[in-house]
């Protein structure tokens, strides 16, 4: 899911389902890719779960 913080990507709804996808991939043990701007920390993407490493 990619952002675009000029186009209002921080409702709530964007927002409840970056959690929602961080937690499933939690539960399944599995990890997620999060880009931000280090420099401000605005969410950049909040990628597909993937599998851990072993």
């Amino acid at each position: 899911m990619w952002t675009l913080p000029r186009l209002s990507w921080q409702t709530e709804l964007s927002v409840a389902m970056w959690y929602a996808t961080i937690l499933k991939a939690q539960e399944n043990d599995m990890m997620v890719v999060v880009g931000y701007d280090p420099a401000s920390y605005e969410l950049w993407y909040v990628a597909k779960p993937r599998p851990t490493c072993p």
